[in-house]
């Protein structure tokens, strides 16, 4: 299958925030986007079923945050998140995942995670993301 890129024929207002969804269930991933896409303040710039789909997209985009799954095949959330840290990129994550919370404990802010929320918990998600949301806007 080929990437999903949103925005080769249309710019995106400066003041929205840009957004890219890294999901390998298809289901999940169509979820998230219309979600997303209704959300004014978002612009929902790429999306990836894998990390090794995902790489060359958010260097192409430039998506300030990141909706990343953990368990993914071809390249996982932690190899994509080290490759992330190695080129520098600036992008924040909430990892949107069914692994128990204390797995990230030791990964949360050393590798851009600014937020973790079980993927059965739509109201901990719209919170974490709103809060994340507000956070990008008030950084110059």
């Amino acid at each position: 299958m080929c990437p999903l890129i949103f925005t080769q024929d249309k710019a995106i207002p400066m003041d929205r925030v840009r957004v890219m969804v890294v999901e390998d269930n298809p289901m999940m991933l169509t979820c998230l986007r219309s979600l997303l896409k209704r959300m004014p303040e978002l612009s929902v710039v790429a999306a990836a079923r894998d990390g090794a789909e995902a790489l060359p997209l958010i260097q192409e985009t430039q998506p300030q945050l990141l909706i990343l799954d953990i368990n993914m095949p071809q390249m996982n959330g932690w190899e994509l998140l080290a490759e992330l840290h190695a080129i520098n990129c600036s992008a924040q994550v909430i990892v949107l995942s069914g692994y128990p919370e204390r797995t990230f404990e030791d990964h949360n802010h050393n590798q851009g995670i600014v937020g973790y929320v079980p993927k059965d918990n739509a109201c901990l998600f719209f919170d974490t993301l709103q809060s994340v949301l507000d956070n990008l806007k008030s950084t110059p």
